[in-house]
């Protein structure tokens, strides 16, 4: 069987002329592509419903896990800029006040990591407010 067109090509037709074009006998069949084309769609719809199925969970697994990881290096992230900020304190507070030149630059440390954690904290919300439901 071959595709015909017809109708400037608005209308397919599948059609047996094999014998007629070599050997000029009547055409076998012919029938209309339409509602064959619409039944092969169907099943072959049918047929990979299943496996589209596994493959969106599946998808939707992996988009977990990587969530799941991001979120988690994210907590990380928040608690190595938590104990470098408690350890600048830390460190300021130790120091005696009698010695300013040192003190000073401890407490622009503390300052620093203060600002470092801040603004992590500001990059995981935007990060998390962007993340598709």
């Amino acid at each position: 069987m071959f595709t015909t067109y017809t109708n400037d090509g608005r209308k397919a037709r599948y059609v047996c002329h094999q014998l007629a074009t070599s050997y000029g006998e009547v055409l076998c069949q012919s029938i209309s592509a339409w509602p064959v084309d619409r039944l092969t769609y169907r099943l072959i719809l049918e047929a990979l419903l299943p496996a589209a199925i596994e493959v969106s969970l599946q998808a939707a697994e992996d988009i977990e896990l990587e969530r799941r990881q991001l979120h988690g290096q994210w907590k990380m992230r928040l608690e190595r800029a938590g104990y470098e900020t408690a350890l600048a304190r830390r460190r300021y507070e130790a120091i005696d006040p009698d010695n300013r030149l040192v003190a000073r630059t401890l407490e622009r440390n503390w300052e620093a990591a203060l600002a470092a954690e801040q603004l992590l904290a500001d990059e995981q919300r935007r990060a998390l407010a962007q993340e598709p439901a």
